[in-house]
């Protein structure tokens, strides 16, 4: 269940002034070592590895930044530990779930007991949670931003949305007992995260997507390129000025005796003396889902009871250019095409197990007990909304 408090582990050492106005070092390893026994005891164990493994994603991109060794699968995509971006980016989601629980379990109008640093300064262990948080918050942010993972971006939505809904109305529909000051001062700290976190993308240059475009193509199904094209004249296509080109795949772009490149050859392929400008395709990833749900439906109704069995699903769907098989992309449509509608029925019940037990501990009257529901809901979020697509 998620911890209360996060509080360092180190003897802190303090550089005050005593009262001639001489500077001495106090070492006040005392007055924490409460605060580290409940801090060591309290602490979410997910959070430490995770530290980790978020570190080490937005490295990646530092290291792809700097054209060394990345060791990432897709290049400019951390994946972490994990063997994809995307899966890498569900991590992320379900991280950010834990995440807003504590933040929530921070605001315990209860936990205010404080700790006297000096004789003038008194700091309070979910203030130095809330820091701790704010911080973990913006490398999670970050890391999420790398990953161009849609699925994941949408999860993080989906959680970031439902927890402040949940805050805001205390699952109430007694408009009296809304908290609207606690969600303002909840939602401040996520909007200034969610907000330094893409300006150091930027001012860092950790990423050489188009991220906006990214999140463009997903609503209209255009995805905008980069092309180099021939100087020339003879039998080819003039390529389109006043109206960007439109095409359905790449190869198209022979015609115009034009090719994709990457961002970071824009400047060599210039200097070469081609013509570089952009075009739209068709997104190929939301057409290549498309005719996976259509597959995969079309399967499921001939074989709706029994199921065609796990390992024969990417017979059926396919296989993409790197050899690998493709799965239904949904997580239901995968469990009723592998197992039939008795499996999925039994995933289906299992969710709305963990559904209904999170709501019924967030209606708890304890206060740690609403938090474990709040991280139950929101973890059950994380998970399902990213492998809906």
């Amino acid at each position: 269940p998620p911890a209360s408090y996060f509080l360092p582990t180190m003897k802190p050492v303090m550089f005050c002034m005593n009262s001639r106005g001489v500077f001495r070092w106090q070492q006040s390893s005392t007055k924490w070592a409460p605060f580290m026994a409940l801090s060591e005891k309290r602490m979410p164990l997910l959070l430490r590895p995770s530290a980790a493994v978020v570190l080490y994603g937005i490295w990646q991109n530092v290291r792809f930044a700097q054209k060394l060794s990345d060791f990432e699968v897709m290049p400019g995509r951390p994946n972490g530990t994990f063997t994809e971006a995307d899966w890498y980016g569900i991590f992320l989601a379900f991280l950010l779930a834990v995440i807003y629980a504590l933040i929530y379990f921070s605001n315990d109008k209860n936990a205010d007991s404080r700790l006297e640093i000096s004789n003038k300064i008194r700091i309070s262990p979910n203030q130095i949670l809330k820091i701790f948080l704010f911080i973990f918050l913006v490398l999670i942010f970050i890391a999420l931003i790398l990953t161009v993972s849609r699925s994941a971006w949408l999860g993080a939505l989906a959680v970031t949305f439902i927890f402040l809904v949940v805050v805001f109305t205390d699952l109430k529909f007694d408009l009296r007992s809304w908290q609207w000051k606690k969600t303002a001062w909840i939602k401040i700290p996520i909007l200034l995260a969610a907000a330094l976190s893409m300006a150091l993308v930027y001012a860092l240059n950790l990423t050489s997507f188009q991220l906006f475009n990214r999140v463009q193509s997903t609503g209209t199904g255009l995805q905008e390129i980069t092309i180099s094209c021939e100087n020339g004249a003879g039998d080819w296509k003039s390529v389109p000025v006043a109206d960007p080109l439109v095409i359905e795949n790449t190869n198209e772009l022979d015609q115009y005796h034009c090719r994709h490149i990457n961002l970071e050859d824009i400047e060599r392929e210039a200097a070469e003396g081609r013509f570089v400008t952009v075009a739209f395709r068709k997104d190929p990833n939301v057409n290549i889902r498309a005719e996976i749900y259509k597959k995969s439906w079309e399967e499921i109704k001939r074989n709706s009871v029994l199921g065609i069995g796990w390992g024969n699903i990417s017979d059926v769907l396919g296989r993409d250019e790197r050899g690998a098989g493709l799965n239904s992309s949904n997580i239901f449509l995968e469990t009723w095409l592998g197992a039939g509608i008795l499996g999925f029925l039994a995933f289906v019940a299992i969710w709305i197990g963990v559904i209904i037990r999170a709501l019924r501990l967030f209606l708890n009257d304890s206060f740690e007990m609403k938090t474990v529901g709040m991280f139950l809901f929101l973890g059950s979020v994380a998970i399902i909304v990213p492998n809906l697509f």
